[in-house]
């Protein structure tokens, strides 16, 4: 039968009663890896054997942190508090992890079993900071470093270092997982390096290193670093993942670095990924991002979202081994909206085997959404690049044509 093990268990004595005020520090906790259940700090919703309906602000957990501590178990730090409805304010509140002295947490996991070295679930004002997680020798489960969920919840993600290498064939690897707040809400994911994550047994599956989902007002990634990032096999690498998916909502990723990504196999690799819905403003300036490799790579990508501005980013050094290169990218639009692309360097693009009239772009559009405006200007873009595929092209700036004249307009 499965163990349960726990260095700290924080229980709560009842639906009116929780822990409040707590404070674990400067501790080191080993535990039996072996035992799929086994964290090393738990603050649950859990009285006596069972979950709890928390019917009043005494029976959520609040005001407790956790921070200096080291562990080795196979997840590290969880923390799950009631799911309420809205207003939300039964959620537990006020936890943070590493503020005032990152936690440490290595050798974890090690089966196939998902693996959480840190997971949030129902916590508002969440701040996780200074934190360093490392190693999933053994693992072949779907793989979390930081993961933070709740609906209507403020995160703060700074500071942390993740750096794994599980051995994950074709299940996920999330460095930091975002899934929290709802349009009154903010998430900051800011100085974080995601550092040395490798999946040297990929056959498929994909690799983020920054995942932000969560349907929040204002999502703030800046000022991470996304660096030496390796999987082999086929899928996807998404250096940067961005997806926020509140009505009206702000997402705004600048000064983050993205460089030394490399995918050995057939997988298709992405900088920075911006999928918001057609409600959101989009800002992504001041980000470099260079030397990638893989069978496609794409720098930064576009697709929906309102009012998008897109400059002052470095892209450069990005190879295809056997398909496409595309420094900037927008592959759909929304209705009404306009995109601005604007003062970025673009350069060194490469395909030494693309076998493509257009396998390098330094600039590409290929969306036709209707009544959509792009706006193309100041940019600069140096190509030189070769290949010993047939029917080899490039091209500085990419539009699709079409014969609908509602269909997007360009300003170039």
């Amino acid at each position: 039968a499965d163990m349960y093990e726990y260095g700290y268990y924080m229980k709560k004595a009842s639906a009116t009663n929780a822990c409040k005020n707590i404070i674990i520090r400067n501790c080191t906790i080993t535990l039996n890896k072996a035992q799929l259940y086994s964290y090393g700090i738990y603050v649950s919703n859990i009285s006596g054997t069972g979950s709890v309906t928390v019917t009043s602000t005494g029976g959520r957990s609040e005001n407790i942190k956790i921070y200096g501590n080291t562990i080795y178990a196979y997840g590290g730090i969880q923390s799950r508090g009631y799911g309420a409805s809205a207003p939300y304010d039964l959620y537990d509140q006020n936890i943070e992890i590493g503020v005032d002295g990152g936690n440490i947490i290595s050798d974890f996991g090690g089966g196939s079993t998902a693996v959480f070295c840190t997971i949030f679930i129902n916590v508002s004002n969440l701040k996780i900071a200074n934190n360093a997680i490392s190693g999933g020798t053994g693992t072949t489960g779907t793989t979390y470093g930081i993961y933070a969920s709740a609906t209507g919840s403020d995160v703060d993600i700074f500071n942390n270092t993740v750096s794994f290498s599980p051995s994950l064939t074709s299940n996920t690897a999330y460095a930091i997982y975002a899934s929290a707040g709802t349009a009154g809400n903010t998430v900051n994911i800011y100085n974080n390096n995601v550092i040395g994550i490798s999946l040297a047994n990929a056959t498929s599956g994909s690799l983020y290193g920054i995942y932000q989902i969560a349907s929040v007002g204002t999502a703030n990634i800046y000022n991470n670093t996304v660096n030496n990032i390796t999987k082999t096999g086929s899928g996807t690498i998404y250096s940067i993942y961005n997806s926020s998916s509140a009505a009206s909502g702000v997402s705004r990723i600048y000064g983050n670095k993205v460089t030394n990504v490399t995918a050995p196999g057939t997988a298709t690799v992405y900088g920075i990924y911006s999928n918001p819905v057609a409600t959101t403003s989009v800002q992504i300036n001041n980000n470099e991002v260079g030397t990638i490799s893989g069978a496609s790579v794409y720098g930064i990508t576009l697709t929906s979202g309102a009012a998008t501005k897109v400059y002052q980013n470095k892209v450069y050094d990005l190879n295809s081994s056997t398909s496409t290169v595309y420094g900037i990218q927008a592959t759909s639009g929304s209705s009404g909206n306009s995109y601005d692309i604007y003062n970025n360097l673009v350069g060194n693009l490469t395909a030494p085997s693309g076998n493509a009239t257009d396998a390098v772009r330094g600039i590409s559009i290929t969306s036709t959404t209707t009544t959509t405006t792009y706006n193309v200007s100041n940019n600069t873009i140096y190509l030189n690049a070769s290949s010993g595929g047939t029917n080899f092209g490039s091209a500085g700036v990419y539009q699709t044509t079409s014969a609908t004249a509602t269909s997007a307009t360009l300003n170039l």
